[in-house]
């Protein structure tokens, strides 16, 4: 493990992702407490799991094939910054007090879509550079 932090651009791509995924588990955090305070609604609280659901099941089958077919690393910054803006409208949105909860929930599935086509990225990329990173140790 010691081998692969060594590499500059692996200890880069850990803490990017450290970072997305804290920032990701926040927004789900506050989305989900939102809609909950605001609505009351188990049936929404509900909707919104659904919502982050269906983008797996759709394009999982899917990502490997664009992500051999990209530039890895254009797709992870692409992607994360997607999901990044779309984040931030709707927050300034909410603080603005005039978010919708459609808005929310569009914003949860783009989000989903978002990360379910990062995360195989991320890891392939990742790994990639691990097995250069493990063969040039040896």
């Amino acid at each position: 493990m010691r081998t692969i932090f060594r590499q500059r651009g692996l200890r880069l791509i850990f803490i990017a992702n450290l970072i997305s995924m804290l920032g990701s588990g926040m927004n789900t955090a506050a989305v989900v407490w939102y809609i909950l305070q605001v609505t009351h609604s188990e049936m929404a609280l509900g909707t919104v799991v659904i919502l982050q659901t269906i983008p797996a099941l759709l394009m999982l089958p899917f990502t490997g094939v664009i992500i051999d077919r990209e530039d890895r690393r254009h797709l992870v910054m692409f992607l994360d910054g997607s999901r990044g803006l779309v984040i931030l409208v709707v927050a300034v949105l909410t603080l603005a007090g005039k978010v919708r909860l459609w808005e929310l929930y569009l914003m949860n599935t783009l989000v989903a879509a978002g990360f379910w086509m990062f995360w195989p990225s991320v890891t392939a990329h990742s790994g990639a550079h691990a097995r250069i990173a493990v063969c040039s140790f040896e």
